[in-house]
């Protein structure tokens, strides 16, 4: 196929006309900072027709230019009595009826709120519509233009409003407006490609595209107000965006794209795709000119193709820069270049690397298998983990090894964290972590969630150990193949890591302790040795258990008045010469 009727079709998905919109969907949906919008297009329907031969390529809709509009075509006007129900629904401001009767003699509303019924003259506004006001609500009616596709009252409120057709005669349309809220100056009327008041104001537009997504933006230098044609208008205050998802055209492969179109300083020259997530992580690509128009400019950048719907777990959004080189975010903060924000992830095949501004960082090998470390500019440690299944509540954590201690044990060590927050690769958002190590050297990380039903901690580096370790000796140990060190915990919140094999001592109870190990390749039955040599221990003691090829021993042990085990224990005895050589060092109570 042509990459001319390519692009015929793709005009033909995103630019046809939409529907006449009902009351309900002309509700001001551009209130909120950032927005989700769905963009709807006429999709595969669309693309038959123009495949049969056939190509509408846009011109209708607003393609002329808005009507020369005046106060006085809106007016309502009969020649004979004429009497229409507004509305019969309960709003959320508590009116339940309308109903408006125009005779030659004027217009006059019957209206009920809370149940209470109160008779308004019609007064004509100085932008053509007539205007009911009662002490609760205020009501306006109108003779809507052929060719807008809906309306709007400005200044727009926040909270209780509805607009629509009358039911009994779609040429006029109404607002219902909280009477509390500012007074109405002007009625706002849209297509899809242009924008007018019905003062005779007419807004300035530009286009703004990146690949496959064209928005619409809009500037009316009368009344400052600026937004985005998409299928509806949204206004836009400065700083302010809006994102969506856009389909695909089932010949370009289908799925849908999603996007982000931001309003703004005037300064501002490009713009970079970013993310929302903990950190604002920047993704690098796309980097989009900005569009100038009236007192602001506008950027859009679209990312990758996912199934229409679905897309990933932090919306998009933008940073701009007056010089390519410094950036801030919509609302004019900077960007802390040493935090995580202005690190970027890449994968080439198996290869994933990380960069800052272009830079490549330095990696820090033997951290496990979907684990990555690099060094970062400032020299503390960027920790990324390809834990993407984990669920939303749990922590990544960082495991050290004490170098500046003399026995170098390791331990989960949150307090060097200096930021965390979430980076993007590919469609994944993948947990991450800056790190001032301060001379400690990492050796690991887990995954710490213990708001889940069931507290849970996984060790990371290599795939979870096989069949799962069951409770041992009353507390959970979790592990992962090939990889040395473990976690022992019991309520997911404080779990101590021991490196290697090891014996580790827990208290669970004034008097209770248990006994955990992780025994050397090729050890023979362990043995419990005691503390004093006068001691009889009556052996084997304790249970050994087999996971992912490395044997676990675990005993829970009474041990009354005994606040320290090693007064009791000295250790196991791994390799048959009767001493410890898996002596009890770890030991933690409650």
């Amino acid at each position: 196929m042509s990459e001319q009727l390519n692009s015929m079709l793709e005009r033909a998905v995103h630019h046809s006309p939409g529907p006449r919109v009902t009351g309900e969907e002309m509700l001001a949906a551009g209130r909120a900072r950032v927005r989700r919008r769905r963009a709807v297009g006429a999709g595969s329907a669309i693309g038959a027709f123009a495949l049969a031969g056939v190509v509408w390529v846009g011109l209708g809709g607003g393609s002329l230019g808005p009507p020369q509009v005046s106060p006085a075509s809106l007016s309502w006007e009969v020649d004979d009595g004429q009497t229409l129900t507004v509305l019969d629904h309960t709003t959320e401001g508590g009116l339940s009826s309308v109903v408006v009767s125009h005779s030659p003699a004027g217009p006059t509303a019957t209206l009920v709120v809370d149940g209470r019924e109160e008779s308004v003259v019609g007064q004509s506004a100085s932008f053509g519509a007539t205007e009911f006001v009662s002490s609760e609500v205020t009501v306006l009616v109108w003779d809507q233009p052929a060719s807008a596709d809906a309306a709007d009252v400005v200044p727009m409120q926040d909270g209780f409003g509805e607009t629509g057709p009358v039911q009994e005669d779609d040429d006029l349309w109404y607002a219902v407006l909280a009477e509390s809220g500012p007074p109405p100056q002007d009625l706002l009327f849209h297509d899809s490609r242009s924008v007018w008041t019905a003062s005779g104001q007419i807004a300035d537009t530009r286009v703004v595209a990146d690949g496959p997504v064209e928005k619409r933006v809009f500037w009316l230098e009368g009344l400052g107000l600026a937004g985005v044609l998409d299928d509806g208008l949204t206004t836009l205050d400065p700083g302010w965006s809006v994102v969506g998802d856009q389909p695909r055209p089932w010949w370009r492969g289908g799925g849908s794209v999603e996007w982000v179109l931001a309003r703004l300083p005037e300064e501002a020259t490009r713009a970079r795709l970013v993310s929302t997530a903990p950190g604002q992580h920047v993704s690098g690509e796309p980097i989009v000119d900005t569009v100038a128009l009236g007192d602001s400019t506008y950027a859009l950048a679209a990312r990758g193709y996912s199934e229409v719907g679905e897309g990933s777990q932090y919306a998009p959004d933008l940073q701009w820069s007056v010089d390519g080189e410094s950036w801030r975010d919509r609302e004019a903060g900077t960007v802390d270049p040493a935090g995580l924000g202005g690190v970027d992830l890449h994968r080439s095949g198996a290869d994933v690397w990380a960069s800052r501004d272009g830079r490549r960082l330095q990696e820090i090998p033997d951290v496990g298998d979907g684990l990555w470390a690099w060094r970062d500019v400032d020299d503390d440690v960027v920790l990324v983990s390809d834990a993407t299944e984990t669920q939303s509540t749990a922590d990544l954590q960082p495991i050290v090894r004490w170098v500046s201690l003399d026995d170098s044990p390791v331990s989960v060590a949150p307090q060097l964290v200096t930021d965390e927050g979430g980076l993007e690769l590919a469609d994944d958002m993948l947990p991450a972590l800056k790190v001032d190590l301060d001379g400690e050297e990492l050796v690991g990380a887990v995954m710490v969630d213990p708001l889940a039903d069931e507290p849970t901690v996984q060790v990371l580096g290599g795939e979870p150990s096989d069949p799962a370790l069951p409770h041992l000796g009353g507390v959970q140990v979790s592990a992962a193949a090939g990889i040395e060190h473990w976690a022992v915990w019991t309520d997911a919140e404080t779990p101590v890591v021991v490196d290697g094999p090891g014996l580790r001592a827990t208290q669970t109870d004034d008097d209770m302790w248990s006994l955990v190990a992780r025994l050397p390749e090729g050890a023979t039955d362990p043995v419990l040795v005691p503390a004093d040599e006068s001691m009889t221990v009556q052996q084997p003691l304790g249970e050994v258990t087999e996971s992912g090829g490395v044997r676990w021993w675990s005993l829970p042990l009474q041990a009354p008045g005994r606040p320290d085990l090693r007064e009791v224990v000295d250790g196991l005895d791994t390799d048959g010469d009767g001493t410890a050589d898996l002596p009890v060092t770890e030991m933690e109570t409650p």
